[in-house]
């Protein structure tokens, strides 16, 4: 497994820049566009082919203050055949935006996990994109737990470049008070014999408002 900061492979023009956007997310997409305009950070992870990474690999997202926005952008690249689980996890204190911009991209016949948990300062903004490109025989389950925030969305963007891979999509959002917890997905069924599932779940108490929202495109031949 190979790990390098976003500012250094920016300094040393690392050829993984490159594959930013090869995910499909689309560039015009407001958060997208605001995390491309103002991200100051991040890291760029590659596993090799045929690893099998036996602990998961954490990145901990942590605000600390008041009064500031924190743009991130991670570049997941898991090459043909490994196995991997992610965790994602994001926690602080004070009013303050977070704004995360994660790609995946999986090459053939890897099994991938990716866990998420969102317990930021209840006063706080959460905006996160999480962009997926699959290869074929791939087989991925994501999860993502809601907590915190005053105002907080999710974005999923799932494209399926590869015949014969499988998702399974889950998430929960815990909400209380008036704040509002939404997650947003779209899945692009592009290539033959590929399945998806899609289960998210609301706990609400006070006032609070959840939002699940998707689109599901299956493509000619698919």
């Amino acid at each position: 497994v190979e790990a390098v900061s976003l500012a250094k492979a920016y300094a040393e023009n690392n050829k993984l820049l490159a594959r930013f956007g090869e995910a499909g997310a689309p560039g015009d997409n407001a958060a997208i566009a605001l995390n491309t305009a103002f991200v100051t950070d991040g890291v760029l992870l590659t596993v090799a082919k045929g690893t099998k990474v036996d602990l998961p690999i954490h990145l901990a997202f942590v605000q600390t203050g008041a009064g500031h926005a924190a743009y991130a952008r991670v570049l997941l690249v898991v090459e043909e055949g490994a196995e991997v689980a992610f965790v994602e996890s994001h926690v602080g204190k004070g009013a303050h935006q977070t704004n995360t911009y994660v790609e995946l991209i999986a090459g053939d016949a890897t099994k991938v996990t990716a866990i998420k948990l969102q317990n930021e300062d209840l006063s706080s903004q959460h905006l996160a994109t999480f962009a997926i490109k699959l290869g074929a025989e791939c087989d991925l389950t994501t999860v993502a737990i809601a907590r915190g925030a005053a105002v907080a969305r999710q974005q999923l963007h799932l494209y399926f470049e590869g015949d014969n891979s499988k998702a399974g999509l889950h998430g929960i959002s815990l909400s209380g008070g008036k704040r509002h917890l939404d997650t947003t997905l779209f899945v692009d069924h592009a290539s033959f014999g590929c399945e998806s599932r899609e289960q998210f779940k609301q706990v609400l108490a006070d006032q609070s408002r959840t939002v699940s929202q998707g689109k599901i495109l299956v493509r000619q031949n698919a």
